[in-house]
């Protein structure tokens, strides 16, 4: 979600980079960078909080050596993407332990990028136990083919990085018939040229559907293929707006007052739920049938964010919510009836979003790392919780659909991005308010719902083909 590429690199080097940095900064005595060369190729990393490096091309390294890269500072889970079309050639992992893993990429231009100091820990820790997952990105293999802009993995200080800080240790290497016998070039001056990639690029910006909301909005997409969105208007009260695949209905007042964005879910049965938090705090429900809205019935609970809702593949409804103790809280509607409160752990400066997998659902979550992370329940009970990367800073929103599961969230940049199939993209290029909600539509395509910074509700479509 990175908003100003080339212009993070040309600016000076903040207190972050500089105590990392500042002992290796001078060229070792009469060494001589490679001449200076430029390779057009994309920023080799998505997230935005990467300090400004200087130029350690060059500098004196232990045993005589000379540094063959660029040091490009940041966090541990930062994301590293490919910084240009070509095929894996070299994948260091070893196992758990404080190896450096790392990969080498073969770019169809001919030349080599290397990408080390690649995580080693279980995200929150410095175990050095980490996962392939923790490791690399889905699809990422020796042999695998790549595109520029792809995610690669992430970010960390493993092999003798332990001790300088996270950073993603880059370089690029002259055209050789093996990666060793490769001259490495300064990779400076085309990181200052480096442009950022996203894997998809959007068309359209969002659009207005009017309105004058509080809070953030929730849609659904019901048996008959009808979208939904609802929300909270400036008197408390919950609002919707329907699509029938050609135009939007008015706003039509569901009633209820709320003191939160609203959960809807839609069952396959035409049975629709919607799920806010109470001005009492509690969590109250509201169920319509056969079109008709059945009244508010309470839920219970302290609730401190806005709620979601699933429904699993064998018909539970399940519905989440962040509790007084910031931890995930969820109960579930099955045919004895709803269960009590149940514990999904956690903890989170916003509200979750829940859909349904095969045998149980996933929650996500904004973590306290601002990072996206998710966390699956099935029959075997609740598994751990995984680091999805990102930058996010309001509550992320997932939908279920044939393809997979996609989630929408907002950005650094106030921009709303799509996770979709393990990588990143942009669902609009100008910036809008707050928390995304999506849908799909009857065509197949998807529907993304945020409120504006002028209150109204605006949307964007993918029709499948782009954004």
């Amino acid at each position: 979600m990175l908003h100003r590429l080339p212009n993070i690199v040309r600016r000076a080097l903040t207190g972050l980079a500089a105590a990392t940095i500042a002992a290796s900064a001078l060229v070792a005595a009469g060494a001589a960078p490679a001449a200076a060369e430029v390779r057009s190729i994309c920023w080799p990393l998505l997230d935005p909080l990467v300090a400004p490096h200087t130029n350690t091309f060059g500098a004196a390294r232990s045993g005589g050596r000379s540094h063959e890269g660029n040091d490009l500072m940041g966090r541990k889970m930062d994301r590293v993407v490919s910084a240009v079309d070509g095929t894996i050639v070299d994948l260091r992992w070893r196992g758990t332990g404080h190896s450096d893993h790392g990969l080498r990429i073969l770019g169809d231009d001919g030349y080599y990028y290397a990408y080390l100091h690649m995580n080693n820990d279980t995200p929150g820790t410095d175990d050095g136990q980490a996962g392939w997952g923790d490791i690399f990105a889905a699809g990422i293999g020796l042999g695998a083919r790549v595109v520029a802009g792809q995610m690669l993995g992430y970010m960390g200080d493993s092999g003798n990085a332990e001790s300088a800080g996270p950073h993603l240790h880059f370089e690029i290497r002259t055209p050789a018939p093996r990666v060793w016998d490769s001259v490495a070039i300064d990779p400076f001056p085309s990181l200052q040229a480096a442009t950022f990639c996203p894997v998809v690029s959007p068309t359209r910006d969002f659009v207005a559907l009017g309105g004058i909301l509080r809070g953030d909005t929730d849609a659904t997409t019901g048996d008959a293929g009808l979208v939904e969105v609802f929300g909270r208007g400036i008197d408390d009260g919950l609002y919707s707006r329907t699509f029938d695949g050609t135009t939007y209905s008015g706003w039509v007042l569901v009633g209820g007052i709320l003191r939160s964005g609203p959960g809807v879910v839609a069952s396959p049965d035409g049975r629709l739920d919607v799920f806010v938090r109470g001005r009492d705090d509690q969590l109250w429900a509201s169920t319509r049938l056969h079109g008709v809205w059945q009244g508010w019935y309470p839920l219970g609970g302290i609730i401190t964010a806005d709620p979601d809702a699933t429904v699993t593949a064998d018909g539970r409804i399940v519905v989440m919510a962040r509790g007084a103790d910031q931890g995930l809280w969820f109960r579930e509607l099955g045919a004895a009836g709803w269960s009590g409160w149940q514990n999904a752990a956690g903890g989170t400066p916003s509200g979750p979003t829940v859909t349904a997998t095969a045998d149980g659902f996933s929650v996500y979550i904004r973590g306290l790392d601002n990072q996206l992370w998710r966390r699956d329940a099935s029959a075997q009970g609740l598994g751990g919780w995984t680091p999805l990367g990102g930058i996010i800073t309001a509550d992320p929103d997932a939908n279920l659909t044939a393809a997979g599961v996609t989630i929408v969230v907002r950005g650094v940049d106030h921009r709303i991005w799509e996770l979709a199939g393990g990588a990143w993209s942009l669902v609009s290029a100008n910036a809008v308010g707050g928390s995304p909600t999506t849908t799909d539509t009857a065509a197949g395509g998807r529907q993304v719902f945020v409120n504006g910074p002028d209150r109204a509700l605006y949307h964007n479509t993918w029709d499948g083909s782009g954004w």
